[in-house]
């Protein structure tokens, strides 16, 4: 590992951000196997209904892999020719033509709920059991003999959530200048959205593809995207059960470290047990490498800044053990979507309104829903595509 350059920790004042969790996010793995004919050929057909019903990114059909049940997708993740889905992870399977040509993505959900060990050794007991997958079934590497390990981490996420409302007063574009990186990344700061004021929700520092450190706002993120509500009871754990918000939780903001496979590649670290090993030091090398400081009125050269109170806490928190694995929760999810799918209905509708009739008009609106309706039942393959949407929906209030 490189030296760490010489920068303080700045202290916190009493009272401006609580930790409230921490751990693995998002986890990705590469595994040098390919899919047997006999699979291919199932994931193919799969593939082809899945299109059938819909040429929608989300039309699924159900899929038995070594007798646990998945989704099929009509469409795969970039770089590969299959997805198959559960509520934990996502296999991402790529032609049998070459190799490493399976990619399993552990998703947060499952993370959380139970923790990254038990979902790898669910993954590997469903990818090495039985015919549907071939080629090296090794896991660690022997380094006695010097044989290779059939898995490689590609990507790994860790994040710390804090709870701080003076950091959302402190979040306005200013806060870019205060950003420290070494001259060969190609850093890039954004706030994505600005609420009245000026401040911002999101700053990445660093490619996505090598090394990343990034804060957000994660409650309006969950409330406005992802609706991971189960997210709560995770940093309710984490304060002894106490409430620390006046009403619905806000000022909760992730400072999340995304390890890509050239940053992991470049430090020789490929495997899991590397991963996990030198976890504190690929951490707070992240951490100093690409940093937000809090400026000094008498030294001038930022490079010399301490780092932000933020990234201070964080420091100090790795070594800490990460949270226990919370169990099954859910979501609430459903009414997320439906509230989503409304207002994407309501929008659609009012801007036919206008293409038609050149104003808002209810009258108009009213017969185009009765005609949907009937349009909708009159399609032949009403019921086919109605048990479809039952299938996709079936965990949708399941943690993801």
């Amino acid at each position: 590992m490189r030296t760490l350059p010489n920068v303080k920790l700045t202290k916190a004042k009493s009272g401006y951000a609580r930790q409230i969790s921490q751990g693995w996010d998002s986890w990705q793995e590469s595994f040098e196997l390919v899919p047997s004919g006999k699979l291919v050929a199932r994931l193919v057909t799969a593939k082809e209904k899945a299109l059938e019903i819909s040429d929608q990114s989300q039309s699924v059909v159900p899929f038995d892999l070594g007798g646990f049940p998945m989704m099929a997708h009509a469409y795969a993740s970039k770089g590969s020719s299959w997805r198959l889905s559960c509520d934990d992870f996502l296999l991402m399977i790529g032609s049998p033509m070459k190799g490493w040509s399976v990619q399993v993505r552990y998703l947060s959900a499952g993370l959380w709920e139970h923790g990254l060990s038990a979902l790898q050794d669910r993954v590997r007991a469903l990818l090495w059991a039985g015919d549907e997958f071939e080629g090296n079934k090794t896991d660690e590497p022997d380094y006695a003999i010097g044989s290779t390990s059939g898995v490689r981490v590609s990507r790994a996420d860790y994040c710390f959530d804090f709870h701080s409302p003076d950091f959302k007063r402190e979040f306005r574009p200013r806060l870019q200048e205060n950003i420290v990186a070494h001259s060969s990344v190609k850093s890039h700061a954004h706030c994505d959205l600005w609420e009245n004021g000026g401040r911002g929700e999101t700053l990445n520092i660093g490619k996505i593809n090598n090394l990343q450190v990034a804060i957000y706002d994660k409650t309006k993120e969950i409330r406005e995207a992802s609706g991971k509500e189960w997210m709560i009871d995770l940093w309710l754990a984490g304060t002894d059960g106490e409430w620390i918000w006046d009403e619905k939780p806000d000022n909760v903001w992730r400072l999340e470290i995304r390890l890509g496979k050239e940053f992991l590649k470049n430090r020789n670290i490929r495997d899991c047990g590397q991963v996990l090993k030198h976890r504190d030091e690929l951490l707070i090398e992240a951490l100093y490498t690409r940093r937000l400081t809090r400026p000094s009125r008498t030294d001038k050269d930022r490079k010399r800044w301490p780092l932000h109170p933020i990234w201070s806490l964080a420091v100090e928190a790795i070594g800490q053990g990460a949270m226990v694995p919370l169990g099954r929760r859910v979501t609430g999810r459903r009414d997320a979507l439906v509230d989503a799918s409304m207002k994407q209905i309501r929008g659609t509708m009012r801007a036919m309104s206008v293409l038609h009739t050149g104003k808002y008009d209810a009258r108009f609106l009213q017969d185009v829903l009765l005609n949907a309706t009937d349009e909708i039942e009159a399609d032949p393959e009403h019921e086919k595509k109605t048990q479809a949407a039952q299938f996709r929906y079936e965990h949708v209030d399941e943690a993801r």
